[in-house]
């Protein structure tokens, strides 16, 4: 995602994805999509603040190089 001064990625582990009943578990349940709020974004309904919430904790920050934070990298590849 990025706009003119922003940029960055949401990385979600399939567990948090099945807990939100976004990704389908055994056939069950899941979503077409989904919409996304990256941390300059501000929502006002009050779901779409409870889905930035939870999902800012997936949100890689990039350099408008494209560089990413060297700590934050592995621990939200889980490498």
């Amino acid at each position: 995602m990025f706009d003119e001064t922003h940029r960055g990625q949401f990385v979600f582990d399939q567990n948090i994805l099945a807990s939100k009943d976004i990704m389908a578990v055994n056939g069950k349940g899941g979503q077409r999509a989904i919409r996304v709020y990256p941390p300059w974004v501000k929502p006002v309904a009050k779901e779409a603040v409870r889905s930035q919430q939870w999902q800012l904790r997936y949100f890689l920050p990039l350099e408008q190089t494209g560089c990413a934070d060297s700590v934050q990298v592995p621990l939200l590849f889980q490498v």
